[in-house]
């Protein structure tokens, strides 16, 4: 009887367990090709692999650095992730990204298991596929940025908020209260505690609309804390321990706040958020289209379907939460003092759940508007491989030199050609609504596959300043550097080479170090980034001429003092810059 038992137990628990790797096994190519085919592209991952570099060479795990310099924006678990695998300053791009492929994954779990809850075992599938799919998600799971850990830990808590809040029974309650607590955790260490935005907004959503203030009074919602307490104090009190403790803090508070206020820092040296990335009321709603591509006709049909189910009284639990995830924080940021496209992401979570909601609706009571957005669907990813295949001519031109990279180029092309054939051939009449949304995903990952391959060659080309790190290097032959007015992204494939350089950044008194470095160091070169571009791309449009800027005025103020352009360095269509020594 045992034997029988546990054979019926593994038959019960085979099936569910094909359920939840289906959707990771599908996305897997998807991920593959952003995550591993490509090398660093600026602004922002030179400058993330950077700080995972030296962290790796200091040993420093409690602050990490950039160049040398405490540079303490967002708590260190992406860098912390990513260290093992950076074994050499020049280390492969794919190999900084391993965890995302981790983060990826835990998300699409988080995502499936929570739809589970709601919907239908296939129409959690579909959307774990939209929500991980959606443009400004996949962008967010490849790239090597916090973000990425983010959307795990913001999925983990969701996931523990949803079914803790449902639960009727106290140890399970516990159970998914501590897990909502350990996702928490998680999203704070990978980008502070904006990352308690989303989740936080929702829980208190929830209780409003359910008038359910007495979950505030359950002591299973409280135990949990105690890993935050844990994880979040003895981080804050390593850095309070580090030397200037109290201005790294200070730091961190600044990039949290300074983001959605007009605070002003006691420290020199901190940037004010609030002169980049300007926001204005709307901008998120007028950008929403582009975040969810290429299923924002799908996103519209469901925000239909949840007005019309909240007012017939249907699955209002389910759409309650869909919304609590999602429309408050989004007002929030809506009104906070910057705003870029990444802050949006983990409110997509919300988003990809509803459009699940969506299909089971459109399964069991189809309307017109159902089919329009399928149609519709189909029509933009029909659109993103014709403006995929019309590029080719330039990244064949861009790539001509380098034979070895045609041959990625035209088998994209082909597989581009094929997604754009497949797209045409009619789905099955009786097909569901959920294998419809399937059959569409796998034609948008064929698109996708087909960029990858056709596209990358050029933008790597493009984006890659590892290689003017390395002629740099070779050029120099140990002579003292100089970066002039150098940001970020200069200092972080600098740093990626191995050089131990000098800062000057204040234009102010520009003069008078620049004399005083030639004077004890005649030997001395300086980089400064220039705003010339040169290649392919330059050459076709006009872009090739130069346009004056303030770098300019500071390289005719070094040429002034008797420097000269010694070399110039340069990637195809993308950074120039200029080495100058003394011209004795």
């Amino acid at each position: 009887m045992k034997a029988l038992a546990s054979i019926r137990q593994s038959q019960l628990v085979v099936p569910r367990l094909r359920a939840v790797l289906l959707p990771i096994a599908l996305l897997l190519p998807l991920w593959t090709v952003g995550i591993f085919g490509r090398s660093y592209w600026k602004p922002d991952e030179p400058r993330e692999a950077a700080i995972v570099w030296r962290m790796h060479q200091s040993g420093n795990t409690a602050v990490p650095s950039l160049a040398g310099t405490p540079f303490l924006e967002k708590p260190p678990l992406l860098y912390w992730a990513a260290q093992p695998f950076m074994s050499e300053g020049r280390a492969a791009a794919w190999r900084a990204r391993v965890p995302n492929l981790i983060y990826a994954s835990i998300a699409a779990l988080c995502v499936f298991l929570l739809a589970s809850e709601l919907m239908s075992a296939t129409a959690a599938t579909a959307a774990t596929l939209i929500t991980s799919s959606f443009l400004l998600n996949y962008q967010v799971s490849i790239w090597l940025a916090t973000d990425a850990p983010l959307m795990a830990g913001v999925a983990l808590s969701l996931l523990g908020l949803y079914r803790g809040y449902c639960a009727s029974d106290t140890r399970t309650k516990l159970a998914y209260y501590t897990l909502m607590h350990g996702g928490l955790a998680f999203a704070f260490m990978a980008k502070s505690a904006a990352a308690w935005l989303v989740p936080g907004c929702a829980f208190l959503t929830l209780l409003l609309l359910d008038r359910n203030f007495r979950e505030l009074l359950r002591w299973q919602l409280y135990a949990g804390a105690v890993i935050e307490l844990a994880c979040i104090g003895s981080w804050l009190w390593s850095v309070s321990q580090a030397p200037h403790g109290r201005e790294l803090l200070e730091q961190v508070w600044m990039n949290l706040a300074g983001r959605f206020a007009n605070l002003q820092s006691t420290l020199p040296g901190v940037p004010q958020y609030t002169q980049e990335h300007r926001n204005w009321f709307g901008k998120y709603f007028l950008e929403a289209p582009y975040f969810v591509f290429p299923w924002t006709l799908i996103v519209i049909a469901a925000v239909r379907r949840a007005w019309c189910s909240m007012r017939e009284g249907t699955h209002v639990r389910a759409w309650r939460f869909c919304i609590a995830a999602t429309l408050p924080a989004l007002l929030l940021l809506s009104i906070a003092r910057t705003g870029r496209d990444i802050y949006a992401a983990p409110l997509l979570i919300g988003m990809g759940i509803a459009c699940g909601l969506w299909i089971d609706a459109a399964e069991a009571e189809p309307k017109r508007i159902d089919t329009l957005a399928l149609r519709g669907s189909r029509w933009l990813i029909v659109l993103l491989a014709v403006l995929a295949i019309a590029a080719l001519p330039l990244s064949l031109e861009f790539t001509h030199a380098e034979s070895m990279a045609t041959w990625p180029t035209l088998v994209g092309a082909c597989i581009l050609a094929f997604a754009l054939v497949r797209s045409f051939v009619p789905t099955v009449t009786h097909a569901s609504t959920s294998e419809r949304v399937i059959a569409l995903y796998s034609t948008y990952v064929l698109v996708i596959v087909g960029v990858s391959l056709a596209h990358f060659p050029m933008l790597n080309r493009q984006q890659d300043l590892l290689p003017i790190g390395a002629a740099l290097r070779a050029d120099l032959h140990g002579q003292p550097l100089v970066l002039v007015t150098p940001d970020e992204t200069t200092r972080a494939f600098i740093d990626l080479e191995g050089l131990t350089v000098q800062q000057l950044t204040r234009p102010a008194s520009l003069d008078e170090d620049t004399r005083n470095l030639l004077q004890t160091q005649p030997q001395t070169r300086f980089l400064i980034q220039t705003r010339e571009r040169h290649g392919p791309l330059a050459d076709r449009f006009g872009r090739n001429t130069r346009r004056r800027s303030s770098k300019d005025d500071v390289l005719d103020a070094l040429t002034q003092m008797g420097l000269s352009v010694e070399k110039r360095y340069s990637i195809p269509d993308g950074r120039s810059y200029a080495l100058l020594a003394h011209a004795s």
